[in-house]
């Protein structure tokens, strides 16, 4: 008696499981402890040509990335407006900067930014440059200007900065955009992919609904 072929679906591999989130009924929690409230199921059923083109990780990740970019281009900034500005002046260009783009940031999502920042993210790259400026700074003498620029990269790295930015922004950010920020910048992404790949997404609005319905009932609104 011959044994009749396997089947094509039996043939191919098992997707790897995603490593940069975990799948629960209330929506999508990373490794990073971002919340989105919306499951893989939901994005399969409302974008699903856009998930055929580009995988739900990598979604998460330039949205992950993107929602931590305001910290990143803080850390960027500071040594390098510590070379030019004094200490209180970089500091506060810095601050400022890290507070226009927390408001703005979410608005004007990129995949080639999204991948920049993911570099720039990198905290091995990020040690190397302030060592570099660091150590520059120290060697000509702007012993005030290295206190601020190390006192400010644990601050950030910490995320100690960003817990005061979002208290801060919080009022203008509720006024701006109607989705919690992580939500929200997930949904450009998948905007910017479509239109990246002319795909169409017509249940947008749909997924927002359940966002917000997801959310609502987490209790976690004031987050």
């Amino acid at each position: 008696m011959t044994e009749s072929p396997p089947s094509p679906e039996a043939e191919r591999p098992a997707e790897p499981e995603p490593t940069s989130y975990v799948d629960t009924p209330r929506g999508l929690f990373t490794e990073h402890g971002i919340w989105f409230h919306v499951t893989e199921a939901d994005l399969n059923a409302y974008a699903g040509d856009v998930i055929e083109a580009v995988s739900i990780e990598t979604l998460i990740e330039w949205a992950s990335t993107w929602l931590h970019s305001p910290r990143t281009l803080a850390l960027w900034l500071l040594p390098a407006l510590l070379w030019w500005l004094s200490p209180t002046w970089a500091v506060a260009a810095t601050v400022l900067a890290h507070v226009a783009w927390t408001l703005v940031g979410p608005s004007l999502v990129s995949e080639v930014g999204a991948r920049v920042f993911g570099w720039l993210e990198n905290v091995f790259v990020q040690g190397l440059y302030y060592v570099l400026v660091l150590s520059a700074l120290a060697a000509g003498g702007a012993h005030g200007a290295t206190v601020v620029a190390l006192t400010g990269f644990v601050l950030l790295r910490f995320r100690l900065v960003d817990k005061s930015v979002r208290f801060v922004t919080r009022p203008a950010r509720r006024a701006i955009y109607v989705l919690p920020l992580p939500d929200q910048v997930l949904r450009a992404f998948l905007i910017r992919a479509a239109l990246n790949r002319r795909l169409p997404i017509p249940q947008l609005d749909e997924m927002a609904s359940e966002m917000m319905s997801r959310w609502g009932d987490s209790g976690d609104a004031s987050s």
